[in-house]
């Protein structure tokens, strides 16, 4: 290890911790996880779901299952009819020491519950045994997931993940300073993949240390890159002079086409570029009918028709583009249509970029040069309708969200409608609202119910009547700050005044964040059935201004339930899901409020 390199890292980890004040440990998890995942574009709630450290976890503190390279945090999030065979499933598994050593024993903690992830008929421990809810509900999702998809003989990967701010170098050499460690690597190795969990089962063990954790950090998402032209492009421009819109209609080949979408490592592993579809309607459709056509198409390089005569194409768009000679420079680039044929194009060559070398095919191309948000949601909108396209898929354009962000904005809040955008911008992560986070406040508190806010929020918005229940232009635009208030309020005092002193107390800072939140709503309106006008009512000044007084009464009421239901709450993770625990709280918020004029 360089000598630096420790360091080094202590400061990015402090500046890290600085920005996040959570504890040490903590930060150490969030950190990892997030600058590991940068590659599949997790959201801040997709890393911090994965996180199940704590007591009664075998040594656990991170699991993650990805299917196609997105991460599932519930069955639901998975379209089972719509899988092609021999998908991928990824699963991955973490332990964290914020230790500058590697410590042998870490793998003794693996081999202890892998079992339950990937022996299929082995009996789950009950919740009494010891073992985390958190834990269970992972497995059960992993095992689910698997057994669902079973017909559809997926590659699955299992990876474990060892990190630390050690040195990695030593173990991983080949005469190896810890032979007895890198022997149990390999046996753990073996024994995972005798289990058959479909088409194949494969297993990695990563080591990541100082070095390993410092290019993780360095690793940033180009939005920018050039493409190379077949031809001349033939240009078009729209607009008045000082808000010109610029378009081009182009070809380009194949093999360009492809060095556009990929980035290659030091290796010659090539990794496709997936951030540049952010603003794209539909995720890959997998191997789909048509998509197998166009790859079937592509693998043959003696076909008599160019490629771009039998597809519709690609659009992109950029906020600042240039053409010297035939090659764009393009800034800010989103592929908004033709996700389906550039996946197919990486697909067809991404174990095999020989075969584009004298390949001389071409793909069509639409690039619009433009800033004006209003355009930019247009185009994507129109490129996505021309054939069926759920409604759902097509709601980060929708007016109500539009006017959310702008809101949001003038509030110093940055409302994420598109996936990790502001993130990408580099704007503070505390002042980013994405659709979920929103979400799950309004149903917490204009429908009552945190139990099923918390269950599943990617669910929230799946069906159109629960989208519309939520966002509609009938509900004044203050309420959606308001909701969001209440929720960062509550938050901010579980992080930085509520001490945690029994076991109760942890499992409501970890559970039961939007049952508070929740509860907190009615104290600020004096309502028990809290409605959008009642937060509309509200004002920043008295949601920020909210006294320790009622937050502490927040939680009091949440343990009076807790404490009066010893057979529901046994479980506090489960008890946390369900409708029950909304209804008590209900019936407990009423009787508290009942001197006051109770509505």
């Amino acid at each position: 290890m360089a000598s630096n390199n420790l360091a080094l890292l202590n400061s990015i980890l402090e500046e890290y911790h600085a920005e996040n004040p959570i504890g040490l440990d903590e930060s150490f998890e969030r950190f990892v996880s997030e600058m590991f995942f940068k590659k599949y574009d997790f959201s801040d709630e997709e890393v911090a779901g994965g996180l199940v450290g704590g007591k009664k976890d075998w040594g656990t503190d991170g699991v993650y299952i990805v299917f196609n390279d997105r991460n599932i945090s519930d069955v639901e999030d998975i379209d089972f009819d719509n899988l092609a065979k021999n998908f991928d499933i990824h699963l991955f598994i973490f332990q964290f020491k914020n230790k500058t050593s590697f410590e042998e024993n870490v793998i003794n903690k693996f081999n202890t519950g892998y079992k339950y992830f990937v022996d299929l008929d082995k009996v789950l421990p009950e919740i009494s045994s010891g073992i985390s809810q958190d834990i269970i509900d992972k497995i059960t999702l992993f095992r689910e997931a698997v057994t669902k998809s079973a017909s559809k003989y997926p590659n699955v990967k299992i990876t474990f993940i060892h990190a630390s701010r050690g040195d990695s170098a030593p173990i991983l050499a080949e005469k190896s300073q810890n032979y007895a460690y890198k022997q149990k690597i390999s046996d753990l190795v073996q024994d995972v993949e005798k289990f058959s969990l479909g088409a194949s089962t494969k297993c990695e063990y990563l080591l990541l240390g100082v070095e390993e954790l410092k290019k993780l950090n360095q690793y940033e998402k180009s939005y920018t890159g050039s493409l190379k032209q077949n031809e001349n492009p033939i240009y078009v421009e729209y607009g008045e002079e000082k808000n010109k819109q610029k378009g081009y209609i182009a070809t380009t080949t194949l093999k360009d086409y492809f060095d556009f979408l990929v980035e290659e490592d030091d290796k010659g592993n090539v990794t496709l570029k997936e951030h540049l579809f952010e603003s794209n309607i539909r995720d890959y459709q997998n191997k789909t009918e048509v998509n197998k056509s166009i790859e079937t198409t592509l693998s043959n390089p003696l076909i008599t028709q160019d490629f771009w005569w039998l597809n519709n194409g690609i659009t992109i768009l950029a906020d600042v583009g240039s053409l010297t000679g035939k090659t764009f420079s393009l800034e800010n680039i989103q592929i908004v249509n033709g996700l389906q044929t550039s996946y197919s194009i990486y697909n067809a060559f991404k174990n095999n970029k020989a075969a584009l070398m004298n390949d001389e095919r071409t793909i069509f191309c639409k690039i619009i040069i433009t800033e004006e948000e209003e355009s930019r949601d247009a185009i994507i909108k129109a490129t996505n309708s021309q054939n069926a396209v759920s409604p759902s898929l097509l709601r980060s354009t929708d007016n109500i969200q539009r006017d959310i962000e702008q809101y949001f904005q003038m509030n110093n809040f940055y409302y994420d409608r598109r996936k990790n955008y502001y993130k990408n911008k580099g704007k503070d992560t505390k002042r980013i609202i994405s659709i979920n986070y929103l979400a799950q406040a309004l149903t917490a508190i204009l429908k009552s119910s945190p139990s099923r806010a918390r269950t599943s929020p990617t669910v929230l918005t799946k069906k159109d009547d629960d989208y519309k229940s939520l966002f509609n232009t009938a509900t004044s635009i203050e309420v959606y700050l308001h909701v969001v208030l209440i929720r960062k309020k509550m938050e901010e005092y579980l992080t930085t005044s509520f001490v945690a002193t029994d076991d109760i107390d942890e499992y409501i800072k970890k559970y039961f964040k939007l049952h508070l939140t929740r509860i907190l709503a009615s104290l600020l309106t004096k309502t028990y059935k809290v409605s959008a006008k009642d937060i509309s009512n509200l004002t920043p000044e008295i949601i920020n201004g909210a006294s320790d007084v009622k937050l502490k009464k927040s939680i009091e009421i949440l343990k009076i339930i807790i404490q009066e239901n010893p057979s529901d709450s046994s479980n506090m993770a489960n008890f946390s899901k369900t409708e029950k625990s909304a209804r008590l709280i209900d019936s407990q918020v009423k009787v508290f409020l009942s001197p006051e004029k109770v509505k």
